[in-house]
């Protein structure tokens, strides 16, 4: 809220220059984005740059980013690290990405979503097999909530809901589209290598038998 009571003057400024040049200037907190002609990128640039520093703020010229949206040689719509087209380049913005035909979520917001699961599922598995466990209950609830689409406030969640925005993207309900085997998958993997522990410090086999029947009972 303070971000964006601060950046006033400079969105009310950017959006000025709409009358001289035909483009389009988004910002959410400190992202910002723009979309224009080749022609007029450079003059825009300096515009954003020179304004910005009216507020003592900075624009990190490492984190810009330039991607040229030409048409390739079957005659769709792509995106390019430059105007030679030796090189695709996807957009990149809060999260996502876009490549002149599709929408995408970032991989490294799966990426981290999965490192997540996972992370999730050790911990849960050796709640339920450890020596402070009140029993063999395997809390899959929980992770089914937290890692799948049943849960209603989660990242799947997150990303049908984003598909749907965004014109029903297919792309984004591919990319999560198995989500659910690979927890199943996960789950069973972790539980099967804590097992293992028990047998090697010595669990009774009966222990372990009806551990494993939890597991499959679950």
């Amino acid at each position: 809220t303070l971000s964006n009571v601060y950046m006033i003057d400079y969105d009310l400024a950017i959006n000025e220059l709409t009358k001289k040049y035909d483009f389009i200037y988004r910002r959410y907190c400190d992202d910002m984005i723009v979309v224009c002609s080749q022609t007029d990128a450079a003059e825009l640039k300096k515009n954003l740059y020179d304004k910005i520093k009216k507020l003592d703020l900075e624009i990190q010229p490492e984190k810009e980013e330039m991607v040229n949206f030409l048409l390739s040689e079957d005659g769709q719509i792509r995106g390019y690290e430059n105007a030679n087209k030796l090189k695709f380049k996807n957009l990149q913005y809060l999260g996502f990405e876009f490549n002149g035909q599709n929408t995408y979520i970032r991989s490294s917001s799966l990426s981290r979503f999965h490192r997540r699961m996972k992370a999730g599922v050790r911990q849960t598995v050796k709640r339920a097999y450890g020596r402070k466990s009140k029993g063999q209950k395997f809390l899959k609830k929980r992770l089914y909530e937290r890692f799948t689409h049943l849960g209603r406030q989660n990242f799947l969640s997150y990303a049908y809901r984003a598909s749907k925005i965004m014109y029903n993207s297919e792309t984004i309900k591919k990319q999560v589209s198995n989500h659910f085997e690979q927890l199943t998958k996960t789950i069973d993997k972790k539980t099967d290598k804590h097992l293992k522990k028990l047998e090697k410090k010595g669990k009774s086999k009966a222990i372990l038998i009806n551990v494993r029947e939890d597991v499959l009972c679950q």
